[in-house]
Parts: structure tokens; C-alpha cells; sequence
């Protein structure tokens, strides 16, 4: 029995401490510290809520950043700022954010030291490289073979002939064909052409018996 009751006293506790602690607004204070250019300090805030962004922004203009650090998890009320890439002389403010606002801390000015290579350095890394890209465009020739025929006739009464052309990539070649052999007309079968003479002949030698018989016969009467 006493345990439950010192069991549920702890648990109030903790949440009428939670509460308290999300009542307080949030607070940013002085760093650990004095900030001097490349040296290093820690920043301190508190009663922040959850998740927690730090920025080191200029104090005459909040949208100027010098430094984002990332996020930081619920219950961190500080930081290491490892090295300040701020010169000498420039005002700066740390800015928190947690989940319920956003709090600044008071003007801190960034004192000199005995180096400034921290500046070059983070200056030469955050500045873009410049390169140039060039693009090659080839274009492949493309060979295309196209057949064309035409035809054409002489005015002596030959047999009209046909040329074939194939043109290529490389060049093109030409060859004339008797239109016979390509239509089918006057051929070995037919009756025209060079095929019609030698009927013609085969004709006369066929009546030449008949011929000279009727000669003999009148010869005789």
C-alpha cells in the first residue's frame, strides 16, 4: 500500500514538473564562452519543448545565417559550436527553435584572435566550384536503298526496255533489261519480238517442197 502511493507521489511529480516546465517560455541565454573568430564556445538555452533548431544569425538581419547546426533532440538545452567561421567586430545572435516558438539570445560580439584561417577556409567550401560541361552531339549518316524503274522506249521500233536503279549509301547502280524479260511478253511462247521472224521463216521452208512439186508437175504436162 505504501508502495503504490510513493509510486503514484513520483508520478506526479514528474508530470506537474513536465508541465511546469512547458509553461516557462523559452529561453536563450549567454554562451559558455565569449565567441572569438576560429575559436569555439557552447550554447546554452532552456525550457525548450521537443525537437530543437540552432541557428547563428546577424543581428541586424535575422534572414542573414552564419551557421546551422542540426537538429538537436527533445530534452538538449546546449551545444558545441566548434569553431566560430564569424570575423571580428560582427554582431551576431544565437536563435533556438522548438516546437512551440522561436527565441533569441542577446547581441554577441565577435571578438579577434590570433587567426583568421577558419574565414578562408569555410569561405573557399561554402563558395560553389565553377564548371563547365560540354555536350557532343553525332549524328550516324543513315543509308536508306531505294528501287525505282522506269521505262523506256525507242522511236526505231526496238523492244522497249526497262532500267532498274538501286541507289545506296555508296553509290548507285543502273542496268537496263529488255521489257520482255520482266513482263513476260513477247517471249519464246509468243508471237511478237524477235520470236516473230523466225515463224515467219519456219513458214517458207515449210511450203518450199510443195513449191517446187506443183513447179515439176507443170514441167511435165
Amino acid at each position: 500500500m505504501h508502495l503504490a502511493v510513493l509510486l503514484l507521489a513520483v508520478v506526479a511529480g514528474i508530470l506537474a514538473t513536465q508541465a511546469a516546465a512547458q509553461q516557462q517560455p523559452l529561453q536563450v541565454g549567454y554562451p559558455s564562452q565569449p565567441l572569438v573568430t576560429c575559436g569555439l564556445t557552447q550554447l546554452l538555452w532552456s525550457s525548450s519543448v521537443g525537437k530543437t533548431n540552432v541557428s547563428i544569425i546577424a543581428a541586424d538581419d535575422h534572414s542573414r545565417v552564419f551557421h546551422t547546426f542540426q537538429t538537436q533532440p527533445d530534452k538538449t538545452f546546449s551545444i558545441t559550436w566548434d569553431l566560430i567561421t564569424v570575423p571580428a567586430g560582427q554582431e551576431v545572435e544565437v536563435q533556438v527553435t522548438d516546437e512551440r516558438s522561436t527565441a533569441t539570445s542577446p547581441v554577441l560580439r565577435v571578438g579577434q584572435s590570433d587567426t583568421t584561417s577558419c574565414l578562408s577556409s569555410a569561405s573557399s567550401s561554402s563558395s560553389p566550384e565553377s564548371s563547365s560541361s560540354s555536350s557532343a552531339s553525332s549524328s550516324a549518316p543513315t543509308s536508306s536503298n531505294k528501287g525505282s524503274s522506269s521505262s523506256s522506249s525507242s522511236s526505231d521500233g526496238q523492244s522497249p526496255s526497262t532500267t532498274m536503279t538501286q541507289g545506296a549509301s555508296s553509290g548507285t547502280t543502273s542496268a537496263s533489261v529488255p521489257a520482255s524479260a520482266i513482263s513476260g511478253s513477247g517471249g519464246a511462247t509468243g508471237t511478237s519480238g524477235v520470236a516473230r521472224p523466225i515463224a515467219a521463216n519456219l513458214s517458207l521452208l515449210a511450203g518450199a517442197p510443195l513449191l517446187l512439186g506443183g513447179l515439176l508437175l507443170i514441167s511435165l504436162l
